[in-house]
């Protein structure tokens, strides 16, 4: 089956991991090898230069300008003062 992503017209909060686990050095991440589909388009994971990644059973999806704003529509900075800020031009 794989993964599908698309972009819709709402948004949602940032819930801060708080936990202090510490995360073993020998699970290592990586690249997805299952079918990826945003916004109905299927992406060659493979050949990506950020790819999305599985780390312990979990999907983790590159943050850059290519995903986010080209294919999200999100307006994102980052700031020393205030972090990263996402938000979504809906």
């Amino acid at each position: 089956m794989g993964l599908k992503i698309s972009k819709a017209n709402e948004s949602s909060g940032y819930i801060n991991d708080i936990t202090k686990i510490k995360h073993p050095a020998t699970i290592k991440p990586t690249v997805a090898g299952f079918d990826i589909y945003i916004n109905n388009k299927k992406i060659d994971n493979e050949n990506e230069t950020y790819p999305l990644l599985i780390y312990k059973d979990i999907t983790y999806f590159p943050m850059t300008w290519r995903f986010g704003v080209d294919e999200f529509g999100w307006d994102y900075k980052y700031t020393n003062d205030a972090g990263l800020q996402i938000n979504s031009r809906y």
